[in-house]
């Protein structure tokens, strides 16, 4: 009976990691442009659309900064996770005596 094999390449692992961190920064300079648009608007559109707007816009905002937070987290659970592999590795080819 053939064994089970994991087999993880921890440099892809990594660089998935990080472009999941840069998403999510890019993420939330880009719901930051938002809400600095969403305020110059407040001050000169006044209303009940304004008003309706400028709620919804709050929800977004909060959506956004969530999501960038758990993609940001993501990511970095990817990066340790191939560090987690890259560890292991080295010890399985210390122990092995390569």
């Amino acid at each position: 009976m053939a064994k089970d094999k994991l087999a993880v390449n921890p440099d892809s692992l990594e660089s998935v990691g990080s472009r999941l961190v840069s998403a999510g920064e890019s993420y939330t300079k880009l719901a930051k442009k938002h809400k600095t648009a969403a305020q110059g608007l407040s001050s000169s559109w006044k209303g009940k659309d304004a008003s309706t707007f400028d709620s919804r816009m709050k929800s977004y905002l909060q959506n956004c900064d969530g999501f960038a937070t758990n993609v940001q987290k993501c990511g970095l659970a990817i990066k340790d996770a191939a560090y987690i592999y890259s560890d292991a590795a080295e010890k399985v080819k210390k122990k092995a005596g390569k």
